[in-house]
């Protein structure tokens, strides 16, 4: 620090940036195996970044994928549980605004 009193430092409700994000619960990915069809992606981020997250759409239900490519040769999926699309627009919100990780 630098001797001045940070945005954080202070005692009222603390602003979204000085609160820890919300741990999202990742699993290793398994749609393929999971839905009889290929889950459709509704909304992605771009995959120039080493951080790539799809927001999937199968068989009614709704999940997000992670995909970490900051190892070309260990590409790693993982995904939430499936769920309905309010909690999924929800959550994808929350990872979009970094609030969620």
């Amino acid at each position: 620090m630098n001797g001045q009193p940070s945005a954080c430092d202070h005692h009222s409700p603390p602003p979204a940036f000085c609160v820890e994000p919300e741990q999202v619960h990742w699993r290793p990915a398994q749609s393929a195996e999971r839905f009889a069809r290929k889950p459709h992606v509704i909304a992605w981020t771009c995959d120039c970044q080493p951080i790539v997250y799809e927001q999937l759409m199968a068989g009614g239900s709704y999940l997000i994928r992670r995909t970490d490519q900051s190892d070309h040769l260990n590409v790693v999926q993982l995904e939430t549980a499936p769920t309905d699309r309010k909690e999924a627009d929800a959550l994808w919100r929350r990872i979009m605004s970094g609030t969620a990780v």
